[in-house]
């Protein structure tokens, strides 16, 4: 799962018994990357966007 996106949803899915694994994009390719990824799934863009405003 994406570092910062629905942290509520991560709690949920660890008490349940799942393991999980939390990950950042870096290096120098990040933003390709992260663009990438951003046009794979457009809804992502919601909750980085929401992340940005609320901390859960």
């Amino acid at each position: 799962m994406l570092y910062g996106v629905t942290p509520e949803l991560r709690k949920e899915l660890l008490a349940a018994g799942h393991q999980m694994r939390v990950y950042v994009p870096f290096g120098e390719q990040w933003f390709g990357y992260s663009t990438r990824r951003l046009k794979e799934n457009p809804r992502m863009a919601f909750y980085i966007i929401k992340a940005l405003f609320y901390r859960g």
